[in-house]
């Protein structure tokens, strides 16, 4: 499979090109470095994994304001577990 970002890097000169060159080629949704605090010709990109199904995780929590860690560590299990990973990493 080719790589649309890669074939065209010489054009991707900025951190919020990348991330738009990302998402319009490859659906991969990201925030520039430039953001961050990154100069923006630094090509550094902050992806976000998500690894649950949203609707229905909102499904059950419906228009609560008080969020228990309960339904969030029932429906979104895979990354209630990567967090706790990466703190005892700390």
């Amino acid at each position: 499979m080719k790589n649309p970002v890669k074939e065209n890097i010489e054009d991707v000169k900025f951190s919020a090109a990348l991330r738009e060159a990302m998402l319009d080629q490859m659906s991969v949704a990201s925030l520039p470095g430039s953001v961050f605090s990154f100069k923006p010709s630094q090509l550094i990109v902050r992806l976000a994994f998500i690894d649950f199904n949203s609707t229905q995780f909102l499904k059950k929590i419906n228009n609560k304001t008080n969020i228990t860690d309960s339904p969030i560590e029932k429906y979104v299990t895979k990354v209630v577990t990567g967090g706790k990973k990466v703190n005892k990493l700390d």
